[in-house]
């Protein structure tokens, strides 16, 4: 399986959000169920840990109940990251707060999060107020919008 971060976010009114696309490029299909585990690099500022919680995180994506989700060889499934970005703009540099890396476990069926996979994203933690919301994963290229 791959997994990567869509190209262009979805952006509203104060909202971000980042698809992500997981393609099963094995032969066999995969079975996922649930939220992917996310982490970041660098994962606090200042003693502020991010958090991530399992919704969508901002109004980008729509919250979907976890369920079952089989991927055939050379199918896709994806799930969303969303944020705000205009909680904390108090540093106007903002390198302190920029996320350099994102760690992802899939909750591969019924083993949970035995496959990991480090993308790139670069997001100003600080201005999401250290909080970012995940969806569950769901079949198909795209997670479902609000």
């Amino acid at each position: 399986m791959a997994v990567e971060a869509e190209s262009g976010a979805y952006a509203a009114a104060g909202n971000q959000g980042v698809a992500y696309l997981i393609v099963n490029v094995s032969h066999r299909a995969c079975t996922l169920r649930g939220y992917p585990k996310v982490s970041f690099y660098p994962s606090s500022y200042r003693g502020t840990p991010i958090r991530v919680t399992r919704n969508g995180g901002s109004q980008i994506f729509a919250t979907v109940p976890p369920r079952v989700v089989v991927i055939e060889p050379g199918a896709t499934a994806s799930f969303g990251l969303g944020y705000g970005d205009a909680a904390n703009q108090g540093d106007p540099n903002g390198g302190p707060c920029l996320t350099r890396g994102v760690s992802v476990w899939l909750p591969v069926h019924p083993d949970p999060y035995t496959m990991g996979y480090a993308t790139t994203l670069n997001v100003n933690f600080c201005f999401a107020g250290f909080h970012f919301g995940v969806t569950s994963i769901q079949g198909g290229p795209l997670p479902k919008t609000a």
